[in-house]
């Protein structure tokens, strides 16, 4: 599986990913921020 930030900032570093992913069959999926995926690994910083 493949975990996005919504906040990634510039949008051009991942607009590609979502498009390979579904070529290569992979599942994917976005959460809201770079502050929540950093926090549910456990980490206080931002990914």
């Amino acid at each position: 599986i493949v975990i996005l930030a919504g906040d990634v900032n510039p949008i051009d570093i991942m607009c590609h990913i979502p498009g390979v992913c579904e070529q290569k069959g992979l599942p994917y999926v976005y959460v809201p921020s770079r502050q929540d995926l950093g926090q549910s690994i456990g980490t206080l910083r931002s990914i």
